[in-house]
């Protein structure tokens, strides 16, 4: 008997874009470690779009 797996398609393709994101974020960080040209201009953009994933606009408070 086969079990079929069961996914939740918003999440595991948010997932996967925040693991591309990231992949390519630490290759910017490696190439501006190389001092290549445009590194440190894409790593601020992928930033950008990495923190617009987030679900809130700041951190949530920290309980007192």
């Amino acid at each position: 008997m086969q079990q079929k797996a069961v996914t939740v398609p918003s999440m595991d393709a948010r997932f996967m874009r925040w693991a591309a994101l990231t992949d390519a974020y630490a290759e910017q960080v490696e190439a501006m470690a190389r001092q290549e040209p445009g590194a440190r201009a894409e790593a601020q953009r992928l930033c950008r779009e990495l923190r617009g994933m987030r679900p809130w606009t700041e951190p949530p408070p920290l309980p007192n």
